[in-house]
This record gives C-alpha cells, sequence and structure tokens, in this order.
C-alpha cells in the first residue's frame, strides 16, 4: 500500500492531510528519527507512513492499529487476483485507459476468511455502509483498512 500510494505521488495524486485525533507514538518516532514533523508531509505522505508502521485510521480520524497475522508484514498484505478467484470469488474487469483492473463484483462473507491476512484493533465508527474487500486499482481511497 505504502509503494502504490509513493507511486501515485509520483504521477502527481495529491490528498489533503489527514486530520488525525492523534498521531501514533510509533509513528512519531519513526518521523523524529528524520527530523521531521507529521504536519510537514503532504495528505499521500501521511498515508503512506501511517500504512507503513501498521495503522489505519477510522471515519472519525481515530488511527486504528492493524495486526497482521504473522506470515505476512503490511507491505503484503495485498493479495494477488490468483488468491482472490482460488478463494471462489467473483471478478469484475473494469478496463482503464493505462490497462485492465479488476474489482470484486461477488465475494460472501464466508470467502474472505480464506485470504484473511491481518486483523484491526477494536474500535467503533459509523461506517455503514459497504466497502470493497478488494481491488487492483488504487483509485479508491478507503477510511478503513480494506483488509
Amino acid at each position: 500500500m505504502a509503494r502504490q500510494l509513493y507511486f501515485r505521488a509520483l504521477a502527481g495524486d495529491s490528498a489533503e492531510q489527514l486530520d488525525l485525533t492523534s498521531v501514533p507514538d510509533a509513528v512519531r518516532g519513526r518521523l523524529a528519527s528524520l527530523e521531521l514533523e507529521w504536519d510537514s508531509l503532504d495528505g499521500i505522505a501521511q498515508r503512506a507512513l501511517l500504512w507503513d508502521t501498521g495503522f489505519g485510521y477510522s471515519t472519525f480520524g481515530k488511527p486504528i492499529q492493524i495486526f497482521t497475522d504473522g506470515k505476512h508484514s503490511m507491505d503484503d498484505l495485498v493479495f494477488s487476483l490468483d488468491d482472490f478467484e482460488d478463494a471462489g470469488c467473483d471478478v469484475l474487469n473494469c478496463s482503464q485507459p493505462d490497462g485492465t483492473k479488476y474489482s470484486q463484483m461477488f465475494c460472501y462473507g464466508d470467502k474472505v476468511p480464506l485470504f484473511n491476512r491481518c486483523l484491526i484493533e477494536d474500535t467503533q465508527d459509523d461506517f455503514e455502509y459497504g466497502t470493497m474487500v478488494w481491488t487492483t486499482s488504487t483509485a479508491a481511497w478507503f477510511h478503513r483498512p480494506m483488509w
């Protein structure tokens, strides 16, 4: 994910800075070692650092810690098209000008544990609508970790 965000920044994309309720100590520690401040980073850099340090965030801006399954790092939580199809999920082919991208079409709750690679800390949010479980596109932004 951090790598995808890096490539989005190289392509000239931007995002608003995050308005978090607090910046996790682990993130502050990484910034301090580089003599940087959270507020000096642009929105894409903030998201990349937050993710790479093991955090997502709620719709209220609360950092949410992500725990990997012990076999994967934050860098390889994203699963491939083959993994998704092997779990019995159907994909939707979404043709894009720069190539073909895929998104979930049908993947019901009983399939998700087959490719789950992480858990998030217990949190409450007002997030009431459904989200994508999986996509190969970086076009969609998610407030909650999508895995």
